[in-house]
């Protein structure tokens, strides 16, 4: 039986790391070797990634070699969302596939960015969210992800060019909230939009991945990311090696994060940078609400 492919796309910061891992879980599903290929980001999109769609979908299949059985093969990059033409060099190059976009309230999302950007160096940890907004008005020409962060909040203006490939039963729209609160029946109403045995899920155990943290070491951190997705790139079919990288990173990432970060608590937001965020999110939160049923 020839497997279905399933793009899980959506936002930054809500949860595609989690979402990722415990769908890979699932004995009818088989993860890619990297979780982010990134393979059908438009060739301009300032991410790197080992291949592109340029290259050839034959380079795609590279990252399923180790698929035996399963009946899905499963990949997440959540920039797909934002790349302008991922929609259709998908629908063209892969046959019989499903789409996941796991999104999260716009202002939440923002401020999870806004600390995030800190934990990777991209802004100074003395910068005010105030100031991080204003940085978004002022350097928006810029391709700099983390300069991205409040327009990328507009999730319909993105889901759009999606519809124009993919039916509604097709694409499963859903939210990082409920996963948090609810990861039971989430994962139990995803396994039923994927068909596959929901039943899996009933006694698994719900751990929490790549939550961000506060860092000791902007420089350092930086480049252990860096570090980390090229050995990722290089290594990941390569499946002894990688096999054997995976399971010392399981080991290693919670004693280098013991070193490299500290408890202390994230600031709120003011009653200004409160009021900025609803009002330009104002139409945006109207559709998240009533889940997006007028796209």
């Amino acid at each position: 039986m020839t497997p279905m492919h399933l793009i899980i796309g959506g936002t930054t910061k809500s949860g595609t790391t989690s979402l990722f891992h415990y769908l890979g879980d699932h004995p009818e599903v088989c993860s890619s070797s990297m979780k982010e290929t990134r393979f059908f980001l438009d060739k301009e999109y300032p991410l790197s990634s080992k291949y592109r769609y340029e290259d050839g979908i034959e380079k795609y299949q590279e990252f399923f070699k180790h698929h035996r059985t399963e009946k899905i093969l499963m990949e997440a990059t959540p920039d797909y969302l934002y790349s302008k033409d991922t929609g259709k060099k998908i629908k063209e190059s892969l046959a019989n596939t499903k789409l996941i976009f796991i999104l999260r309230e716009p202002k939440a999302r923002f401020i999870s960015w806004f600390n995030f950007s800190k934990q990777i160096g991209k802004i100074d940890s003395a910068e005010t969210l105030e100031q991080y907004i204003e940085m978004q008005f002022t350097e928006s020409e810029s391709p700099e992800q983390h300069l991205m962060a409040l327009q990328q909040g507009n999730y319909s203006t993105y889901l759009k060019d999606y519809y124009k490939y993919f039916s509604k039963d097709d694409i499963c729209i859903c939210f990082f909230e409920d996963l948090v609160k609810t990861p039971l029946p989430f994962m139990k109403s995803l396994a039923t939009f994927l068909n596959i045995d929901a039943q899996f899920y009933e006694d698994y155990s719900f751990e929490k991945h790549n939550t961000t943290v506060h860092i000791k070491n902007q420089g350092l951190h930086a480049k252990y990311i860096e570090v980390s997705f090229n050995i990722r790139k290089f290594t990941h079919n390569k499946k002894v090696i990688h096999g054997f990288l995976k399971g010392l990173k399981k080991i290693l990432n919670p004693l280098y994060e013991k070193l490299n970060s500290q408890k202390k608590e994230f600031a709120g937001i003011t009653e200004t940078a409160s009021k900025q965020l609803d009002k330009f999110y104002l139409a945006e939160k109207k559709l998240y609400e009533g889940k997006y049923e007028d796209i």
